[in-house]
């Protein structure tokens, strides 16, 4: 079985509208949108499934993030939070 290796970055766009100032996609080499987040919130990375997005790098693997990658590890699942990409700026 052959995997292609796939590039991901973390774009954020203001968009200052009533319910958010930014927009944050995930987007592969293609421009293809993998996810994407509307929020007021400054954010500098995110897991690749988007369900965790960090204010702070040094946030990475603690907390909640931590222990869903942990319980992905003990069930034997693919683990889709370890993942993360970083805001280029």
């Amino acid at each position: 079985m052959h995997f292609i290796s796939t590039t991901y970055k973390l774009t954020r766009t203001e968009i200052n509208t009533k319910s958010a100032k930014y927009l944050y996609q995930i987007v592969d080499q293609n421009g293809n949108i993998a996810s994407e987040r509307k929020s007021n919130r400054e954010y500098v990375g995110c897991s690749l499934s988007g369900w965790f997005f960090f204010g702070r790098l040094d946030l990475i693997g603690k907390g909640d993030h931590k222990k869903r990658m942990q319980n992905c590890i003990d069930y034997k699942q693919p683990n889709i939070h370890a993942e993360v990409v970083v805001l280029e700026q």
